[in-house]
């Protein structure tokens, strides 16, 4: 499900989107367990018709703003906000998922002429700690000089730090 709404006015522009996805597994099956630690003693995980299908988040929002001020000059915030999801590896949904998060971006453009604009935007204003991707690795076969006798196989893919970018856009 997908709603969204906006308001606009000359000055201002307002808009709310939320996502609500559903991904379940509708059948019973079972799988090898490979190097998630919550297989059973014979390493394999039985999938039951309602578990999430990992790397999907169940809830996923944005709220955003804009304010023209003036003809030429634009500033916009919008706040992203999603819920956890399982690691991919996970779908029997039968350890913990990855936390939620929301993050602030920022952005601003100026136009010099018609065609030619320049701009900045902030992402990750507030420098939100957070993973976008979770699996399992292997511990035994990848030796991590940084990590000797690591026995954690989770892996997590963190999100970018709070980044700055900036340009001139020129059109034709």
């Amino acid at each position: 499900m997908d709603v969204a709404l906006r308001y606009t006015t000359p000055r201002w522009s307002g808009w709310l989107a939320y996502a609500y996805t559903n991904a379940t597994f509708q059948s019973t099956f079972t799988e090898d367990a490979g190097s998630n630690p919550a297989g059973d003693t014979s390493g394999n995980l039985t999938i039951h018709p309602g578990n999430q299908l990992p790397g999907v988040p169940a809830h996923q929002g944005k709220l955003g703003a804009s304010w023209n001020v003036t003809d030429d000059w634009t500033v916009a915030a919008v706040l992203v906000a999603q819920s956890g999801q399982f690691l991919v590896g996970d779908e029997a949904n039968l350890t913990a998922k990855l936390p939620a998060f929301f993050t602030l971006n920022l952005s601003t453009l100026y136009k010099l002429t018609p065609h030619v604009e320049l701009f900045c935007s902030m992402e990750n204003v507030t420098n939100q700690r957070y993973y976008t991707f979770g699996t399992f690795a292997p511990t035994t076969s990848v030796f991590l000089a940084q990590a000797p006798n690591a026995t954690n196989p989770r892996a997590y893919s963190p999100a970018a730090p709070i980044g700055v970018f900036g340009g001139l856009r020129v059109r034709f």
